[in-house]
């Protein structure tokens, strides 16, 4: 138990485990903060929308050279104020040689020269990673229709005819090609499966 113990705290001191610790406060702050705002009972689903907007505009304000030559001094700073805790410098990455079964062409593998630049990758990739997900969890098949019906009933009454007949315009044609278009297709599988 106490080698376990040892190897945690001695993984803690790693400059990698600051900068996951430090790059995730950032991304839960922002992700939470959206989070709670979707949990709250009167939230209709196009202010959700637009919450989800606002944090994506917000991811993409800190995916920039400028954010993280920021981000970079930040912990460099707070890692001299940690002296104490004796956090390691950031190092490069020992390159791995691939081996020659799985090696592809003839150049040679390109390695970071520059620690910033390993780091920098990290960080665009959780953010990239982070923006990837928020915008899959909205894209989801149900909810662009919620939207819709919600900005129906919520607008004048003129709007909301007009759009009554443009959502069940568009609602029945696609029904109309999804039973069509399924039905013949599972009348063709069913022919070729008995030939």
């Amino acid at each position: 138990m106490r080698a376990r113990i040892g190897g945690v705290a001695k993984q803690m001191e790693s400059f990698d485990f600051f900068f996951g610790l430090e790059l995730g406060r950032i991304v839960f702050s922002m992700s939470g903060n959206l989070s709670k705002a979707l949990q709250g009972s009167s939230i209709s689903a196009s202010e959700g929308q637009s919450l989800m907007k606002m944090t994506l505009v917000a991811f993409q304000a800190i995916r920039s050279e400028d954010s993280f030559s920021v981000f970079w001094k930040t912990i460099e700073r707070k890692r001299q104020l940690c002296k104490a805790v004796l956090i390691a410098d950031p190092s490069l990455p020992r390159q791995r040689k691939v081996p020659k079964h799985l090696e592809i062409g003839s150049s040679a593998p390109e390695f970071a020269n520059i620690v910033e630049d390993v780091y920098r990758k990290a960080y665009y990739e959780v953010i990239d990673f982070v923006v990837q997900s928020i915008k899959d969890r909205f894209d989801q098949n149900g909810y662009k229709m919620l939207s819709k019906l919600e900005e129906l009933l919520c607008d004048s009454e003129y709007d909301a005819a007009k759009k009554v007949v443009e959502v069940v315009d568009k609602a029945s044609s696609k029904m109309y090609r999804v039973c069509r278009y399924g039905i013949r297709w599972k009348s063709m599988a069913v022919e070729k499966s008995t030939e």
